[in-house]
């Protein structure tokens, strides 16, 4: 049975959750596989670090982020050069322990031009191909914590299944680079 959860101030009536606490509960359920895809991070350190203990707990855990590299309006930048720094600094701001998960990215959003650019911008949390968690909030600590955000808990595995092998099979057709490890 799917379940709402939306986070930001309470209505009298209209039961609400906490975004965060839904998805670190979801982190500490994971036996062996952590999907997150993600359009942006802000202060991912205090996001992921229960999933980092986690991960250190259980080394056999699978942890994958999808994330969206931009190149911003007028950055004419190599794209080497914006890929670079996006790994720096997901691995300095959201990521600094070891080991670092698998991180794919959408290289058509680095496109110079503007009307073949696009962005992976999904919200998604998939725990072990059991859960589900599909919403509107980044992995940012306002959308996680104050924002008004809206998602759906399911726990379908066929639908977990089903996202996590569209995610497995853009990463194999190539239509999802990994990132560089540094």
């Amino acid at each position: 049975m799917p379940e709402l959860v939306m986070s930001g101030p309470d209505v009298a009536g209209v039961p609400t959750a906490d975004t965060h606490a839904v998805v670190q509960s979801l982190f500490q359920q994971a036996e062996a596989e952590v999907l997150i895809a993600g359009y942006a991070f802000y202060n991912g350190r205090a996001l992921f670090e229960g999933l980092a203990s986690k991960k250190s707990a259980n080394p056999n855990l699978k942890v994958t982020f999808h994330v969206d590299v931009p190149r911003r309006h007028g950055d004419t930048s190599s794209t080497d050069a914006i890929i670079l720094r996006y790994s720096q600094d997901f691995r300095e701001r959201h990521w600094p322990w070891t080991p670092p998960p698998e991180i794919y990215f959408d290289s058509r959003a680095l496109e110079t031009e503007a009307k073949v650019r696009a962005s992976l911008h999904a919200k998604v949390v998939i725990i072990d191909r059991r859960l589900l968690f599909i919403g509107s909030a980044n992995f940012t600590e306002a959308a996680q914590q104050r924002n008004i955000e809206i998602g759906v808990l399911c726990s379908v595995p066929y639908l977990a299944e089903r996202v996590g092998s569209y995610f497995e099979g853009l990463r194999k057709a190539g239509q999802l680079r990994r990132l560089p490890a540094l």
